[in-house]
């Protein structure tokens, strides 16, 4: 059984991201710098809920976008069955 999805957006700037979700209410709880001024990727938390951003997105005015889903599970095998 799946106990929970985190989205992975992938963005063209990680610093700037995290500074706007931190500004409506969002907790940063891990990054990590690409080894200058920015970031590369960070996972952040509202409440239960957590989103991870990761660089390389590409700015675009499509209704589509670059997201991972990352699934969490107790049992990887039984889930493969179910």
């Amino acid at each position: 059984m799946v106990e929970k999805v985190v989205p992975m957006i992938h963005v063209p700037d990680v610093r700037a991201t995290v500074d706007w979700y931190e500004s409506i209410g969002f907790t940063v709880t891990d990054t990590y710098d690409d080894g200058g001024e920015g970031l590369s990727f960070a996972i952040l938390t509202f409440g239960i809920s957590e989103v991870m951003f990761s660089s390389g997105g590409q700015p675009s005015n499509q209704r589509r976008r670059e997201v991972d889903l990352y699934l969490y599970v107790e049992r990887v095998d039984d889930s493969i069955e179910a």
